[in-house]
């Protein structure tokens, strides 16, 4: 939360708060709490809702609007442990360019919904980042 506060003090007023990224979710879903942990990482910790609900909370009260950052092309990982990942191909995953999601899967649409929706009734801001 102190970054928050530096934050007010320097001016700025909004704070993109990064979901997931390759390695994993930073948030424990409670829709969803088995894609907490992605593929790469064996000991990762991920923050409650309640967690960011408080963040949430101190940055309205500095007039700081969050928004979050949810990958969901390139660098997915940390869709993995819901099944949603494309079949890796050699050069894509050995030389650097992540995970990404197989969007001919029936069930990424209707999982992706459901995220959204819980990270909607979390978040304030009119704003997402995809």
């Amino acid at each position: 939360l102190a970054i928050l506060d530096y934050m007010s003090v320097l001016g700025f007023n909004t704070l993109q708060l990064r979901i997931m990224t390759d390695y994993g979710f930073a948030v424990k879903l409670d829709s969803h709490q088995k894609i907490a942990f992605g593929p790469r990482v064996s000991s990762y910790r991920a923050y409650d809702m309640q967690a960011v609900k408080e963040v949430i909370d101190h940055a309205s009260n500095l007039d700081i609007q969050v928004i979050p950052e949810l990958t969901v092309a390139h660098r997915a990982g940390g869709w993995f442990n819901a099944a949603l990942m494309a079949p890796c191909p050699r050069h894509h995953c050995e030389e650097g360019g992540g995970l990404t999601l197989d969007t001919s899967k029936g069930t990424i649409f209707p999982t992706l919904s459901s995220v959204l929706r819980e990270l909607r009734s979390v978040f304030s801001s009119p704003y997402l980042h995809l």
